[in-house]
């Protein structure tokens, strides 16, 4: 018996106030400063395939495959 599996995922994550180092000015004294600085949002696609290609009493062989993409962009 040969079983085929297919599993598709879009996801989109939007974070608030994201929290971060700011930079500033070397004649401040400081290199940076940690603000609640912006929005970050991060999405992408992720699929599986995999199928049983052997399935006998004594030997079980699987190939699975997986590719995923994500991106990120400062709101």
């Amino acid at each position: 018996m040969q079983k085929i599996v297919l599993d598709y995922a879009y996801y989109k994550t939007r974070v608030k106030d994201q929290i971060f180092t700011v930079g500033t000015g070397y004649s401040s004294g400081l290199s940076g400063i940690t603000r609640n600085a912006g929005d970050f949002e991060v999405f992408g696609h992720e699929l599986l395939v995999s199928a049983s290609i052997i399935q006998k009493k004594d030997l079980k062989w699987d190939l699975i495959l997986n590719w995923s993409t994500s991106e990120g962009k400062v709101l």
